[in-house]
């Protein structure tokens, strides 16, 4: 997981120089304003990683703040795309960094997807997060009052990700229709 977040910030680190390049090649102001504005977003997701690397393996993260610093970087990053809302409610949980970075994964994979497809057309909405324990497990819950969803996963590189990380923690995934918008479930084993 170390590992990955440090590629995963090294890639974000990429992305934004080569934004840099392209907002400094570029004589209009409009392009320029849209670049800086993309920059500010993806330095916002990456400073979230970098916290979560800042971590030592072996101690303990505050789920619900770090849950609440991953979405409202996910809010920042789509504000002004879609005018869509996102709640955090997370228990009082500490789990050791490895695994909320595998949890942050799973939240941020479910959270994007909701974005991608329970909204299409500019529709409004909200996508609620909800994170407790039970029974020395994690239950994620990741609800949106958009358009539906299938009761299978679309395969793809989130749900790869997603699949990954339930492999690795012993977990589970449900996804539920409801009357408006979607619910997915992922239960995954915390160790003590």
């Amino acid at each position: 997981m170390m590992e990955l977040a440090h590629r995963t910030r090294n890639d974000l680190a990429t992305i934004m120089s080569i934004l840099r390049l392209r907002a400094r090649s570029d004589s209009n102001p409009a392009v320029q304003a849209a670049i800086t504005s993309a920059l500010a977003r993806i330095e916002v997701v990456a400073k979230v990683h970098d916290r979560l690397r800042e971590t030592a393996v072996d101690s303990t993260v505050d789920l619900a703040a770090y849950l609440e610093a991953l979405c409202g970087s996910l809010a920042d990053f789509h504000r002004g795309v879609r005018p869509i809302s996102i709640r955090v409610s997370c228990g009082e949980i500490a789990v050791k960094s490895s695994q909320a970075a595998s949890i942050g994964l799973i939240v941020n994979e479910l959270v994007t997807n909701a974005f991608k497809h329970a909204f299409p057309e500019g529709r409004t909405g909200t996508v609620d997060v909800d994170v407790r324990t039970r029974n020395e497990k994690v239950v994620i819950t990741v609800r949106d009052n958009g358009i539906g969803c299938p009761a299978e996963a679309q395969s793809g590189l989130g749900t790869s990700l997603i699949n990954l990380m339930m492999a690795q923690m012993k977990g589970s995934m449900t996804r539920t229709p409801r009357a408006q918008g979607c619910e997915v479930q992922v239960v995954v084993v915390v160790e003590s």
